[in-house]
């Protein structure tokens, strides 16, 4: 009989075949033997006569075929100080139970890798680890491998670090060989595994090794400080009453007026935070030069309206504006004094 089958219909049939492949359908078991037999029935005269058979045999072989997968979408963000566990799954797509040897590979500064299997809460600042270096899975089968790490606790905002797990299937820890060699009667190897870096030359299908990358980037307050200084009275007529700050209002405008000897002098210190993240604990620390005799200290804290006393000590200056929010935050602290 005819085959059926058009030119389209192949296509159409070797589509199906490999999208039942490809969507865990499962598979033939390496080594097994397929054997066929065929029988031809025909008579003679109108007389059945001995069938015709025949028989024959193929021994299925192992298709290598595997994925890393990151449970992350491919990016993450942390903050400094954070501990954090990456998720990546093994899935083996092959057709036998088989073994893989894993590795991170770490792209960045600041961070030094531990031993395998260190747990997330036992890394020191600026570790990572991966759980596991070589895993077992079984046909059709996925395992999931993590890789935790510890932010510093002093990085810049917009640092990024790259965590990219790579799997190779293996025979115990022993890295596979492809050994196809169309021997249709013998078990081989044969790699199918996808191309982990498509649009790059990082990897490439069907040479049993494959990766997947999470991009870290840190999130941090980004503060900036600036000290401007002005002469807001020259102390000549006695009256400036340079030791009380207004609790409302913005800093006094600088009058114009020489620093001479008992000028009221102030200073004005403005904290900014561009960043993503809230800086809090905000300390303020400024040791005023001796010939200027602090009088007062004055804040106003991020978001507020009103203007609070600050601390001193003599020429030390040290007060807590508390939180300084993030992007448009800002906190702004005044000191007064007399020049000697």
């Amino acid at each position: 009989m005819k085959s059926i089958f058009t030119p389209v219909s192949r296509v159409m049939a070797a589509s199906a075949m490999l999208l039942a492949v490809q969507s865990g359908v499962a598979h033939a078991t390496a080594g097994d033997v397929i054997s066929n037999t065929v029988t031809v029935n025909f008579e003679v005269n109108s007389q059945a006569q001995t069938a015709v058979t025949d028989s024959v045999d193929f021994t299925v072989d192992e298709m290598v075929d595997f994925l890393v997968a990151d449970g992350h979408g491919g990016a993450i963000n942390n903050q400094p100080g954070q501990t954090q566990t990456l998720s990546f799954q093994i899935d083996n797509d092959g057709n036998k139970d088989r073994d893989f040897n894993l590795a991170v590979v770490f792209t960045g500064s600041g961070l030094t890798a531990a031993a395998v299997g260190t747990a997330a809460g036992s890394l020191a600042e600026g570790e990572y680890a991966i759980s596991a270096s070589n895993v077992s899975i079984g046909e059709s089968g996925d395992t999931t491998v993590t890789v935790s790490y510890r932010v510093p606790n002093t990085v810049a905002n917009g640092t990024s670090y790259d965590f990219r797990v790579t799997a190779v299937a293996a025979d115990g820890t022993t890295p596979l060989v492809e050994t196809g060699t169309s021997d249709i009667d013998t078990e081989e190897i044969v790699f199918a595994d996808g191309d982990a870096d498509p649009s790059g030359s990082d990897d490439a299908a069907q040479n049993n090794f494959f990766f997947d990358t999470v991009t870290v980037t840190v999130q941090s307050a980004t503060v900036s400080a600036t000290k401007e200084v002005a002469v807001l009275d020259d102390g000549r007529t006695g009256s400036y009453a340079c030791a009380t700050i207004p609790t409302n209002g913005t800093p006094a405008a600088g009058s114009g007026d020489n620093p001479i000897p008992g000028a009221c002098i102030e200073y004005t210190i403005t904290v900014d935070n561009t960043g993503p993240i809230d800086a809090s604990s905000v300390q303020i620390t400024d040791n005023v030069a001796g010939d200027v005799d602090v009088v007062a200290v004055s804040y106003l804290a991020d978001g507020a309206t009103n203007y609070v006393a600050g601390s001193f000590t003599d020429q030390s200056v040290d007060t807590n504006v508390g939180t300084i929010g993030a992007t448009t935050g800002q906190a702004i602290l005044l000191i007064r004094g007399v020049l000697q």
